[in-house]
């Protein structure tokens, strides 16, 4: 027996990577950030555009907050635009600083990567920690309360919907971050950067949230923050 479809205008499909960032405002964001770090098309799909593609499908059209970006696609356009403003600021900077002129040429694109992805996960905690967000069957069926934790909120013809909470998590920000962003980034990526013990360590405190201003690649992020107003 086949379960008739029921009418939900609360719940919203779930869209993958590749719909979500190819569209509006999203669209020209992509656009950007592939001119501003002039890589080849090659390692732009395997790091960035794959990267990018994840973070969307754990932010879905859901707004930042109750306060910022509170408006559909605003968790994903907040991440896009302050990522867009590090890759701008990152251009007036050499890294690693006091290096000469061969390393700086030998590390541009893992700083480039690092600067970028750091900012783009900036504040990703928030998707556990001031919301409640259900996945439905097609039917409207409640199927679970997700966690980041657990991995991307897509799935292939899931709905959800979503509302803001304010919650005590029970996990700390660095494992909460720890445990996003093995779904967050590509394996290539991992390996790619721990060719770079000293950069990967602070790309590592980045991502954990951990890291202080005297951190190259933090410090990057909050000034792209400040610029745009951002509460970082």
């Amino acid at each position: 027996m086949i379960k008739e479809k029921i009418s939900r205008p609360d719940i919203i499909p779930l869209l993958p990577g590749k719909l979500l960032t190819c569209t509006g405002d999203i669209g020209c964001f992509m656009y950007d950030i592939k001119h501003l770090v002039s890589c080849s098309e090659k390692m732009y799909q395997t790091l960035y555009r794959a990267t990018l593609w994840h973070v969307a499908e754990f932010c879905q059209a859901m707004p930042y907050s109750e306060t910022e970006f509170n408006w559909d696609n605003g968790f994903l356009l907040r991440q896009l635009s302050l990522a867009v403003a590090a890759l701008k600021l990152r251009r007036g900077f050499l890294f690693p600083k006091n290096a000469g002129a061969e390393s700086i040429a030998a590390e541009e694109a893992q700083w480039t990567y690092a600067i970028f992805s750091g900012s783009l996960i900036k504040n990703l905690y928030q998707l556990e920690e001031n919301r409640v967000v259900n996945c439905y069957q097609l039917q409207g069926d409640l199927v679970r309360t997700w966690s980041p934790t657990n991995g991307s909120l897509y799935k292939k013809y899931f709905y959800y919907n979503m509302r803001f909470d304010t919650k005590e998590s029970f996990t700390k920000r660095d494992v909460l971050m720890a445990a996003i962003s093995q779904y967050i980034f590509p394996i290539e990526v991992i390996r790619w950067l721990s060719t770079n013990t000293d950069l990967f360590k602070l790309w590592w405190d980045v991502v954990l949230h951990q890291a202080s201003l005297n951190n190259e690649v933090e410090a990057i992020i909050q000034l792209a923050g400040n610029k745009l107003g951002m509460q970082l």
